[in-house]
């Protein structure tokens, strides 16, 4: 009896001494090369050595078949600070890189900016396949100590239908306004879907970008979409930060836009339907005109394209105006 209540008093001094019990997760250390056991093992070693916490238990914890965390846990007075490229994502997906090679090609490089950006020092780095992801799957994980007003943050906006221009030309857009924008770029992805896809970015900065995605316009063919988008950039493009591109959806023609931050635009049609687009196109001056007497300064201008609720059946002059 003397013997268990010795060992049940050491316990509660080794408790008091060392603080609470704290727990971290380590996102989907399974699903590479490297397996979970090892991946914890070396976390829970370089957590200890960076810190002044002492580990109790290191495990890996599954959730699916796929997914397998890495749970940490330590004795400390307070819970440790601290920041990661995962805990900004939201429901964006974290995948960056087609294969684990590629990840982990980057991964030393991406550690260096994390720390030079952040100021933080990093303790842990490894790759993981995001299975929930459409492709590219493989992400990139860092773990530092501490915390800072600079963080690594994932936006995400949908992009509806297929894009016309090309890949490589329409990533190099969202590049070109994010340069005007207070951030410090890393990467612009696209996930694609069934019939439609999502951007994602990765980036730095002290405040989130909103990204919002918007679709409005429908055209009866490429040329007056192309002729519409345009139109959009040179009339509002300077006063919103947004992006405009044409897409095929569903054997339709769409102008889509992403925006930046909120939007200051508001968007309505006019009561008057055509029956066809050279129809509504004979009206397009009178109807802007109409418009821009009642609402003034506020009207930014329209075009023709398929009407709202129409089902592709009838045209309306679809206009834009200052909120």
């Amino acid at each position: 009896m003397l013997r268990v209540l010795c060992i049940f008093v050491f316990f509660l001094s080794a408790t008091a001494a060392h603080g609470e019990d704290y727990k971290i997760s380590l996102r989907n250390l399974g699903g590479s090369s490297a397996t979970c056991a090892d991946k914890i093992q070396e976390a829970a070693l370089a957590f200890e050595e960076r810190t002044s916490v002492i580990v109790v238990e290191a495990a890996c914890k599954r959730l699916t078949q796929n997914i397998v965390n890495g749970e940490i846990t330590y004795l400390a007075d307070e819970v440790v600070k601290r920041s990661n490229t995962y805990t900004g994502i939201s429901l964006a997906s974290p995948g960056r890189f087609l294969t684990e090679q590629e990840c982990l090609v980057n991964l030393e490089s991406e550690s260096n900016r994390f720390a030079e950006l952040t100021g933080l020092e990093v303790w842990f780095k490894y790759c993981s396949n995001d299975y929930f992801s459409a492709s590219p799957k493989w992400a990139l994980n860092i773990e530092a100590l501490g915390e800072s007003t600079v963080k690594y943050l994932v936006g995400s906006a949908p992009v509806y239908g297929k894009v016309m221009a090309t890949a490589e030309e329409f990533l190099q857009t969202i590049k070109d306004k994010l340069a005007e924008l207070e951030v410090t770029y890393v990467d612009v992805v696209i996930h694609n879907q069934m019939v439609s896809a999502d951007l994602v970015v990765h980036y730095y900065s002290n405040t989130r970008v909103s990204l919002q995605s918007q679709e409005r316009l429908k055209f009866p063919s490429t040329e007056a979409c192309m002729s519409a988008n345009e139109w959009v950039k040179s009339v509002f493009g300077n006063t919103n930060q947004l992006v405009s591109y044409c897409a095929s959806v569903m054997g339709k023609v769409e102008l889509g836009q992403i925006f930046f931050g909120p939007s200051t635009l508001g968007a309505g049609a006019s009561i008057k339907k055509f029956d066809s687009y050279s129809a509504c196109l004979a009206e397009e001056y009178q109807q802007n005109q109409s418009y821009a007497d009642k609402l003034g300064d506020r009207y930014l201008g329209g075009r023709c394209a398929y009407a709202p609720e129409s089902q592709g059946s009838t045209f309306a002059l679809n206009f834009f105006y200052k909120k």
